[in-house]
């Protein structure tokens, strides 16, 4: 069976989405993760299904865990995550423009 990796500018994007759920949880405000999936499957990450963001959201969410991070909101942490999502995570980086979309999304 052959797996696709992850591509950066996918990554980019999740981490953008992780950024919007963290900013979420820390405003007490909500937002539509199905929205989220639906607008990033519609974008950035146009090949891949829901289950598949769902189950990478969980992967960033240890990778989260290992720099010493809080877990993403809603995302039990799962292991076999790609290493480069702990050093994205810990130098910010994220896909600005994925941000500022699912930002609107958020209702306080």
């Amino acid at each position: 069976m052959s797996r696709n990796v992850w591509t950066e500018s996918e990554n980019l994007a999740l981490l953008a989405y992780a950024a919007v759920l963290l900013k979420v949880a820390r405003t007490g405000g909500k937002v539509n993760k199905r929205e989220c999936i639906r607008r990033l499957q519609a974008g950035p990450i146009s090949n891949r299904t829901r289950g598949s963001i769902e189950a990478k959201m969980m992967n960033l969410s240890h990778a989260m865990v290992q720099a010493g991070d809080q877990p993403i909101p809603g995302y039990k942490p799962a292991g076999n995550f790609q290493r480069c999502l702990t050093a994205m995570h810990v130098s910010g980086q994220r896909d600005e423009a994925v941000y500022s979309e699912l930002h609107t999304l958020i209702k306080l």
